[in-house]
């Protein structure tokens, strides 16, 4: 794996440091002067990167795919639960990450793609939704 650019130049620094005449100011000042712009590059990258992944987890929650809002029904075995989206009303899977106490007949929940719960929504201000059969 190769290293850094910042290490070889810092490294490389070094050795001038190391064979450059010790009474020599100037060159001391110089040397001096390359390693600070060398950190100072350094924090810049640093900055740099850490705002593309600011813009990259931007990105992504920008186009992934819509959430459809359902409403849950009830727990049924085996860790599938009922919910109901329009007019029908399907067998799904809960997230693992989901506080299953957050789940009460009437909640409002979001729905990736594959109709698994992903997400509880807040509550309605109109009040709790139920299914009347």
């Amino acid at each position: 794996m190769d290293q850094p650019q910042e290490d070889k130049v810092g490294k490389l620094l070094d050795r001038i440091t190391e064979q450059a005449p010790k009474d020599n100011v100037r060159l001391s000042n110089a040397i001096a002067a390359l390693r600070e712009e060398l950190r100072n590059r350094e924090g810049k990258d640093a900055e740099k990167e850490e705002l593309l992944a600011k813009f990259e987890e931007a990105y992504q929650k920008l186009t992934s795919p819509a959430n459809r809002v359902g409403v849950f029904l009830r727990f049924l075995e085996e860790g599938n639960v009922a919910v109901a989206f329009g007019e029908t009303e399907y067998v799904a899977q809960v997230d693992p990450k989901l506080n299953l106490d957050d789940l009460r007949p009437g909640t409002r929940v979001r729905l990736n793609e594959a109709y698994a719960v992903v997400g509880v929504m807040p509550e309605s201000p109109t009040g709790p939704l139920i299914k009347v059969s």
